[in-house]
């Protein structure tokens, strides 16, 4: 393992790979750097991705994040799948070439991914593609056990006279399986539901954050609220 980090831009695709390889074919390593983050017991607790994205790991005497372990991750799997050498990506042709934004850099399902190499349980808590946007009855679930962030109620009218930024601080929450969002994210992900389930090779968060096809307006909350009759 060399001491220049896997951050800076490296002379080839192979160069970042045989690095990458290092830390993610080392289970046991990256199994005791991951269990220093948090315990097998915080792991296997339902959690956001949010909170836990930016916490910083060691490997090999270097510190980064978990979301930049991410990224070096899905583009070392990306590598495995490639025929030659020359096809290989480093990080830098990664990150910054366009041809290459279907790979998923950082998400739920690529910490996963690391994780289970590693052995660890986890959970999280659900979000938006583990439900049914266009299921009217369930967004309208959500609407109405809507609250403001101390947890009094807020009415649907309320939410009509709202302007877009006052959004964040609105949750729209299914109880019984702990969904727990801001209104804002509601109408992000709502809008943007229909071309994530026709390009299924995308994950909903890359659709919205990525691709932004997600509205953020009040025609978009209207859209919302008529679907679930509201």
């Amino acid at each position: 393992m060399t001491k220049g980090d896997l951050e800076e831009n490296v002379s080839s695709g192979e160069d970042f790979q045989r690095e990458s390889k290092a830390i993610f074919e080392n289970h046991y390593l990256l199994r005791e750097s991951l269990l220093e983050i948090m315990s097998q017991e915080e792991w296997s607790k339902p959690k956001n991705f949010t909170d836990v994205r930016s916490k910083p790991i060691t490997i090999y005497r270097q510190t980064r994040t978990l979301h930049t372990l991410m990224t070096l991750y899905s583009v070392y799997k990306y590598n495995i799948n490639q025929n030659s050498p020359e096809e290989m990506l480093n990080l830098n042709q990664a990150q910054r070439n366009p041809k290459y934004s279907h790979i998923p850099l950082s998400s739920r399902a690529v910490l996963d991914d690391i994780l289970n190499i590693a052995g660890i349980q986890n959970r999280w808590h659900p979000s938006f593609e583990n439900v049914d946007l266009r299921n009217r009855n369930y967004v309208r679930k959500i609407l109405l056990n809507a609250e403001h962030a101390d947890g009094s109620p807020v009415t649907i009218t309320e939410i009509k006279e709202m302007n877009a930024w006052d959004w964040r601080t609105v949750r729209v929450k299914d109880p019984e399986i702990g969904l727990d969002k801001a209104l804002r994210s509601l109408v992000q992900y709502f809008t943007a539901f229909d071309y994530w389930k026709t390009h299924p090779k995308y994950s909903l968060n890359h659709v919205v954050q990525k691709r932004k096809k997600g509205k953020v307006n009040k025609k978009a909350l209207n859209e919302v609220l008529e679907f679930a009759g509201l």
